[in-house]
């Protein structure tokens, strides 16, 4: 199955043509693409893949996998249910653009986003502090500077920009 695909893109629905990559034929290549077609597709059945996780956890020292693929190989699978469903998978993956990514819990992301403002709130409130002392200091320091002269300046410069009373 692995160097078969569908040329019902090309207009001929239903057939099958085999494909000349120009590459040698390999047979552990061809072992592990029809194995990751078959994860591709999720029609790998759960009692299998929970007997690989346990073969894989129990490993500590290397992946089997030689072992994992031919577990894989030896369950019989529908030809065109795995085709329709490597296809789907296929186009689901360009769609989006990429692996899928798991979403963070709604929760996670309430928490940050809280973090977010609380964290703004925090800078606004020591940037309007350092601004007041600064004008205090200045007040201080320069007891004749008036500050409001600025204001008047800015108004008469953009007058669309400040409302008179």
């Amino acid at each position: 199955m692995s160097q078969f695909y569908p040329t019902a893109i090309h207009g001929n629905p239903g057939s099958v043509t085999e494909i000349d990559s120009g590459l040698p034929r390999d047979p552990v290549r061809e072992q592990l693409g029809e194995a990751s077609l078959r994860i591709l597709a999720g029609v790998i059945p759960a009692s299998t893949l929970a007997e690989l996780r346990q073969q894989v956890l129990s490993r500590s020292d290397s992946f089997p996998w030689k072992a994992v693929n031919a577990r894989i190989l030896r369950d019989p699978v529908d030809d065109a249910v795995l085709l329709q469903r490597c296809l789907r998978a296929q186009r689901d993956w360009v769609v989006r653009g990429g692996p899928q990514r798991s979403r963070r819990a709604l929760k996670a992301r309430g928490k940050s986003t809280l973090a977010y403002f609380v964290a703004r709130g925090i800078y606004f409130a020591l940037y309007t502090v350092a601004v007041v002392v600064l004008l205090i200091l200045l007040r201080q320091t320069w007891p004749s500077a008036d500050i409001y002269r600025v204001l008047e300046w800015l108004r008469d410069a953009l007058p669309g920009l400040f409302v008179r009373h």
